[in-house]
């Protein structure tokens, strides 16, 4: 830059140096992002804040980080010169927060209800779920896209399924690498209310008369298939109170019921072993 010359010296004045210093080491303000893409970041992390206080049933009224100052902070954090990077940029830190606020409802209280966690943190955190949930979506569906490509391969040679399927799952580093990426799905706070949503389901159905009524129904059924005519009203009421006498009798005892696991990769269920005596098999 060039600054008119103090008379008699040839240098610019001393003062004016320092200022024009100052200003070229100072980085060009980043271009404003675009109007939709800030409402869109406003209504996805909205929505993520809305679901992680109705799935934890909370009423705390505003958070103490508003959705809007959030938006304005991550466009801060995430300026750089060139439009188009900052653009992106912003909305790879929008997607990571949003997935990662849903994913990790302690995240969700700790940067926007409590407050007691930074956005830059919450950033860092985000965008490390992120990662991992992408890798361990990688992982997975490679997985499972190997497993059938090896086996529809060896039942193409005519091989049984026992020996295709031995020779699918000897990869032992392939199977560590599954069982971690399962372990990490498994850890997110979706999965875990999905797993509570189908214990609470079983138990309702096999303690509160839905199994009974099924066994009736079953019964009903195999009945007029063999006599052509419908079962007796008073034999099914008898089954159905006989069943419900069992059910009764197995709450009393403590009696739960048996699960299987098959398949497992991190045993998710024994955390829910007041509802079930679940083996894992894998």
């Amino acid at each position: 830059m060039r600054v008119r010359e103090e008379s008699g010296t040839g240098k610019a004045p001393a003062d004016k140096r320092m200022r024009l210093e100052r200003a070229d080491a100072q980085p060009p303000p980043a271009p404003p992002l675009p109007p939709a893409l800030l409402a869109y970041a406003r209504a996805l992390l909205q929505r993520a804040l809305d679901e992680v206080q109705s799935k934890l049933a909370l009423e705390l009224g505003p958070p103490r980080l508003p959705i809007c100052a959030l938006v304005d902070h991550l466009a801060l954090l995430t300026a750089c010169p060139a439009a188009g990077a900052h653009a992106e940029s912003f909305r790879l830190a929008v997607k990571s927060l949003s997935g990662a606020l849903r994913g990790r409802w302690e995240l969700a209280d700790a940067l926007l209800l409590s407050a007691t966690l930074s956005l830059p943190d919450a950033l860092a955190q985000a965008t490390e779920h992120r990662e991992a949930s992408d890798r361990a979506r990688r992982v997975i569906g490679g997985h499972h896209q190997a497993l059938r490509l090896q086996v529809v391969a060896r039942a193409d040679a005519r091989q049984s399924a026992e020996v295709a399927w031995s020779a699918a799952v000897s990869n032992t580093a392939a199977l560590e690498d599954y069982a971690e990426a399962a372990s990490t799905t498994g850890r997110r706070s979706f999965v875990r209310e999905a797993q509570s949503w189908c214990a609470d389901t079983a138990r309702g159905f096999f303690f509160s008369q839905g199994a009974a009524k099924a066994a009736v129904k079953s019964h009903k059924r195999l009945h007029f298939a063999r006599a052509g005519a419908p079962l007796p009203a008073h034999e099914a009421d008898a089954m159905e109170a006989a069943l419900d006498a069992e059910v009764t009798a197995a709450l009393r005892d403590s009696h739960l019921p048996r699960l299987l696991d098959i398949g497992s990769c991190h045993d998710p269920w024994r955390a829910l072993s007041s509802h079930f005596e679940a083996r894992a098999a894998a």
